[in-house]
């Protein structure tokens, strides 16, 4: 077994295979679980590539590759887990909800006022129309009277 040190980021599981073992951050659930440590910060970029350097003469190139490909290159505390996602997802679903049933209510409103002013206007029609129809009448039995004075007077 090799020699563990600060620096080994190398360890080997039983059948002897290397395995690696980095604690650049604290535990992905720890850091999640627990109230945010300001005196942890992500490492700079300096110091990821130094990181990557190590691992090169560690591993080859592509293992190192894979390695810096798999870190996110951001603080964990911008990274969204998955209760971040179903959280964001459950307060828009709310918050879709509330503006849906505002708008409900909304439209609901407005179906009231647009009955009640279509009731107004119609009213307004009818009354137009039923004092026009009363000034024609008016005036036809006036014109049909005229007509008949005149018919008598024989003029």
């Amino acid at each position: 077994m090799m020699p563990q040190s600060k620096r080994s980021m190398v360890r080997f599981d039983i059948s002897g295979h290397p395995r690696v073992v980095l604690m650049v951050w604290p535990s992905y659930r720890t850091r999640h679980t627990e109230p945010e440590d300001p005196t942890v910060t992500p490492p700079s970029e300096p110091a990821r590539l130094k990181l990557y350097d190590e691992a090169r003469t560690v591993f080859s190139e592509q293992a190192a590759d894979t390695l810096m490909e798999s870190l996110p290159p951001l603080p964990f505390p911008d990274v969204a887990t998955k209760a971040d996602l179903h959280a964001t997802k459950a307060d828009l679903e709310h918050q879709i909800e509330h503006l849906r049933s505002e708008l409900q209510v909304g439209l609901a409103g407005l179906r009231t006022e647009l009955k009640d002013e279509m009731h107004t206007g119609f009213a307004r029609v009818d009354a137009n129309l039923r004092t026009q129809l009363y000034w024609m009448i008016g005036t036809m039995i006036t014109l049909f009277g005229v007509l008949a004075a005149l018919m008598v007077t024989g003029a």
